[in-house]
């Protein structure tokens, strides 16, 4: 869904959480069974699991990998730059006070 349909579901939310991953193109993913099978889904292989190295999180490749956002409350997730929709979508997500901006650059911490 888009940023505002996000934001319009959540309006009312008071756990003060908002985990969701942001794909490439701003669109912005619920993660109920958690941030590494949203991702999973995104990709559409399953039998990731298994080719991701011994030395790597499987969380930080499969952020590489689909080029999303992870994102929860205090932190936001990403690898490489944000597109301008992530950018935005994050941004919304700020300005309704969904999550506290805060979006770190794991790129650094990848070695595939």
């Amino acid at each position: 869904m888009k940023a505002e349909e996000f934001v319009n579901l959540h309006a009312d939310d008071t756990r003060g959480y908002c985990a969701c991953i942001i794909d490439k193109k701003g669109n912005i993913f619920e993660c109920p069974k958690g941030h590494l099978e949203a991702l999973f889904d995104l990709d559409g292989v399953h039998d990731t699991l298994s080719s991701i190295p011994d030395n790597v999180s499987p969380l930080f490749y499969m952020i590489e990998k689909t080029g999303a956002v992870v994102v929860d409350y205090e932190n936001q997730v990403y690898d490489h730059d944000l597109t301008q929709e992530q950018r935005y979508a994050l941004i919304a997500l700020g300005d309704h006070h969904l999550i506290l901006a805060n979006p770190k650059n794991i790129h650094a911490n990848i070695y595939l």
